[in-house]
């Protein structure tokens, strides 16, 4: 019997979710018909990213369930119940605080997601999205968000945003070596191109450094204080620098991430 594809089961999570705006728009749908839609588009988007986990469709079928959730009262009531009857419930417990961060409340979801992780703690799906939350509002533990990053994934499985955000995570407490190893193994990521090059998650403060090598498509620079090299798309630098740039030049940057690690860009000359 051939096994259904990721989009058969972005096809069935989408009904699903028809089903529950229906749900949450009918007076006289009961709560019961509310929770058992919830949980069976759970159960099917579950089952598709355990056989399909990096898959862009699934990935929109979660994000399409998340919103259709986070807007409605009742809806929440509805997660709330569930969770009550089983608080190991990852996927539950993360569309819960979901609501609450959509609703200005981050601190009620972390408390949740506390709560999950008291009951389930090698959940890797929890921790992962409990280290997102902590970084998405900019925290400083960088201990506490390591702590959970390292458990949101194993060596050589496809969990590759806890991977590229646990690289992200060592180059930021100067653990580079064990970062750079991360990053060399995420080149090699099942996705595409465009995907791996994109640059996302930069750091707050401008750096400065100096042109040490310039080719076609691209420049290294050398970052101020720890020597250290960081590459530089030719499309991350200024038009109008690029025709002056030359070994020895003084820049300053921004830093950000892709899977290729860090990344230069908004590189301009200091004058």
């Amino acid at each position: 019997r051939r096994e259904p594809s990721a989009y058969v089961y972005y096809t069935i999570v989408k009904a699903h979710v028809l089903r529950i705006r229906d749900a949450i728009a009918t007076d006289d749908s009961s709560d019961q018909s509310l929770e058992s839609a919830i949980r069976e588009a759970e159960n099917y988007l579950k089952e598709g990213q355990e056989r399909y986990p990096a898959n862009s469709y699934l990935r929109t079928a979660e994000a399409e369930l998340a919103l259709v959730l986070s807007e409605s009262q009742r809806a929440l009531q509805a997660l709330k119940k569930a969770f009550e009857l089983n608080n190991r419930n990852s996927y539950i417990a993360m569309r819960i605080c979901d609501w609450h961060v959509r609703n200005g409340s981050t601190e009620l979801g972390l408390e949740v997601l506390k709560l999950a992780l008291a009951a389930k703690p090698i959940d890797q799906a929890l921790n992962g999205y409990y280290a997102r939350l902590l970084i998405d509002r900019g925290s400083t533990d960088s201990a506490e968000i390591l702590y959970h990053l390292q458990r949101a994934f194993t060596s050589g499985d496809e969990n590759y945003e806890s991977q590229f955000l646990y690289a992200r995570q060592l180059y930021i407490a100067g653990r580079a070596a064990e970062s750079s190893d991360l990053f060399r193994e995420l080149k090699r990521a099942k996705l595409p191109p465009w995907e791996k090059r994109r640059i996302r998650y930069p750091l707050e403060e401008r750096t400065r450094g100096r042109i040490v090598r310039i080719e076609a498509g691209y420049c290294i620079v050398e970052r101020d204080g720890s020597g250290e090299s960081i590459l530089a798309p030719r499309d991350e630098v200024a038009r109008s620098a690029w025709d002056e740039i030359a070994a020895g030049r003084p820049v300053v940057f921004s830093i950000g991430f892709s899977m290729y690690g860090p990344t230069a860009y908004k590189v301009e000359l200091v004058r």
